[in-house]
């Protein structure tokens, strides 16, 4: 998942069909209530 990746924003949007990182970050924002980054930063510390 998202939490177990270095890969960049824009190669996760691209892979997930999102035509950009800036809409990946918006719909995300929107599911999550954080940006994809923060999830990650999240997510790393409680690994």
């Amino acid at each position: 998942g998202l939490e177990k990746t270095d890969s960049a924003i824009a190669e996760i949007a691209r892979n997930c069909g999102f035509k950009s990182a800036q809409y990946l970050h918006t719909v995300f924002r929107r599911e999550f209530g954080c940006t994809p980054r923060e999830y990650q930063a999240g997510s790393a510390v409680t690994r």
